[in-house]
């Protein structure tokens, strides 16, 4: 977007506009305000980040005379990778502005982020989680060991408001398929023998994390079918759309199952290779 005026964003800050291109709201988001929002940018990018504050219950946060800092950290380490200063747009609707260089980043996968809103006290008021998803930059070319990503799943369950016709909406939110991503790792990392512990973002079997993600994503939709069942009549047509429970916890388990057992075969695998050592010798080059 092209260069703007200085701006007055309230409190003790100003900006100033970037040549950079603005990163939109995701357009799945969850259901509530409680929910946690994901932002997704590419690899090597440096997008302008445009965010609303909400509390808990979804109100605006006040900003004025606070300092807004967005802070990135890896998923299962308490050190922080990013800290950005955010510029505050408009202070009384909680808007805030920041630019994110990618580059700091260590690489693809999923990142726990928030802002962190501090009084002139220097004491924490709020803390508004989010998570971060950075994906491949394609000139890099794409490797075969990748992290999955939000809209590699949402694929491969054709999981968009034009396919649901009868929703005319997604069926599952960012934050539910992200959710559904880290859980086969815990399985995995879970599962004796404890070898080859993996991260979220460096798991390596990506066939076998899509079927455990998706059997993860069909098990949370089994309990909502369950909890909303209710069949009723209207103009001599009965309606009972909600009548899905027992077809998704049949598909759900079918690919927990499977991957259950992919990982109790690798781990073997894996184990049994562990097992034996080259040892080199004057006779191991004979052919």
């Amino acid at each position: 977007m092209p260069d703007d005026a200085n701006r007055d964003f309230g409190g003790q800050f100003h900006a100033v506009g970037a040549d950079r291109y603005s990163l939109p709201p995701s357009a799945f988001r969850g259901d509530t305000g409680g929910s946690t929002l994901v932002n997704t940018v590419t690899q090597g990018t440096t997008p302008v980040i445009n965010d609303t504050l909400l509390s808990p219950d979804g109100i605006p946060l006040k900003l004025a005379n606070t300092t807004v800092t967005f802070l990135i950290q890896e998923s299962l380490s308490a050190g922080s990778i990013l800290s950005e200063l955010c510029g505050i747009v408009n202070a009384d609707k909680g808007k805030v502005q920041y630019s994110l260089s990618t580059s700091d980043i260590p690489g693809p996968g999923i990142y726990l982020a928030g802002y962190n809103v501090i009084n002139a006290d220097d004491l924490l008021l709020h803390q508004v989680p989010r998570y971060l998803q950075v994906i491949s930059d394609i000139r890099g070319g794409i490797g075969a060991t990748r992290p999955l990503t939000i809209a590699e799943v949402r694929l491969a369950i054709r999981d968009y408001p034009v396919s649901n016709t009868l929703l005319d909406d997604v069926e599952f939110s960012d934050e539910e398929i992200l959710w559904a991503l880290t859980r086969p790792i815990d399985i995995w990392n879970s599962v004796p023998p404890d070898i080859s512990t993996f991260d979220y973002n460096n798991f390596p079997y990506r066939a076998a994390h899509l079927d455990g993600t998706v059997g993860e994503l069909l098990s949370i939709a089994t309990h909502h079918y369950m909890r909303n069942q209710l069949s009723y009549q209207s103009a001599g047509m009965t309606v009972d759309d909600k009548n899905k429970a027992t077809n998704y916890l049949n598909l759900s388990e079918n690919l927990k199952n499977k991957f259950i057992t992919f990982v109790e075969r690798k781990k073997y695998e894996l184990n049994v290779a562990g097992g034996f050592i080259f040892n080199p010798g004057p006779y191991d080059r004979l052919w």
